[in-house]
């Protein structure tokens, strides 16, 4: 992510209470909506599964930041990058805390990269050394739980 030649920029999400434990959610930055609104909801038995789970978005924020900043390195580098070069599982643990409430144990990501050939191994070391770095979700949030990520170049 950059930051525009700023300090800091500021992201929102609104969420509105539509029925059961769904909400729609709205994100933009500065007042510019970014995307579609998104239903999310709550797994069963509490919610319908009618959307992602706040895991589940969770795992999405750090599959797509890794893989973001894996795309960025691997352009850098001079790979070839076309639709669905990257493909990128996130798995999310939950378990029960010490406290007896549902907490996030883990979140284990499996990246899949293509480079059409064009990267050298010694690149590819270079890329999978520093890309993490650059992911702000991930690196926010590893102080909290351990964030496990694995790149198979194909």
């Amino acid at each position: 992510m950059e930051l525009k030649s700023k300090d800091t920029r500021l992201f929102d999400v609104q969420l509105t209470y539509q029925s059961d434990y769904q909400f729609k959610n709205v994100a933009s930055e500065h007042g510019n909506q970014a995307g579609e609104p998104y239903l999310s909801d709550e797994p069963d038995p509490v919610g319908n599964n009618s959307g992602p789970s706040t895991p589940a978005l969770l795992g999405s924020a750090v599959g797509h930041c890794l893989s973001a900043s894996l795309l960025e390195h691997m352009r850098f580098h001079g790979a070839k990058t076309e639709q669905e070069c990257i493909v990128t599982d996130a798995q999310i643990t939950v378990y029960k805390g010490p406290e007896g409430y549902p907490r996030i144990k883990e979140i284990n990501v499996a990246i899949k990269a293509n480079d059409g050939g064009g990267l050298s191994s010694q690149n590819r070391a270079s890329i999978e050394r520093n890309f993490k770095k650059h992911c702000t979700v991930s690196a926010s949030l590893s102080p909290a739980f351990p964030i496990n990520v694995t790149v198979q170049w194909i």
